[in-house]
């Protein structure tokens, strides 16, 4: 089962669409919309624009609670991953990561490790 969605599902959690994430003062005095703060060359030319922007999406994202689709994708996910398929899958990645030096390190996130690996993966933008 592939679910994809677009930034209006985040939305309902009250987080930013694209149109509006940048509308912040800080932004708008230097006349930047989302997409001029997406380029990559912000990275060497302005770092603290850029981690400054993309540190407050991780920030707002990590603590925007989920509103009820995420529950109910979370139940359809769950009810895919009750199989020893998915068992032998998730076996496998967590092996994987073991042996990786890019661990995923889910406490550090403040995730739930249930939404990181399976035979169903829940992503949103």
């Amino acid at each position: 089962l592939l679910l994809c969605t677009g930034a209006g599902f985040s939305a309902d959690s009250g987080l930013a669409v694209y149109n509006d994430i940048a509308k912040v003062p800080a932004y708008a005095n230097r006349q930047l919309s989302y997409r001029d703060i997406c380029q990559p060359h912000f990275l060497d030319s302005d770092p603290d624009l850029f981690y400054g922007f993309w540190g407050g999406c991780f920030n707002d994202y990590r603590k925007t609670q989920p509103h009820e689709g995420y529950h109910i994708v979370a139940t359809w996910r769950d009810s895919k991953n009750s199989t020893d398929a998915a068992d032998r899958i998730r076996r496998h990645i967590q092996a994987s990561n073991e042996t990786s030096e890019y661990k995923l390190n889910a406490e550090a996130y403040n995730v739930d490790p249930h939404y990181c690996a399976g035979s169903f993966f829940a992503y949103t933008s």
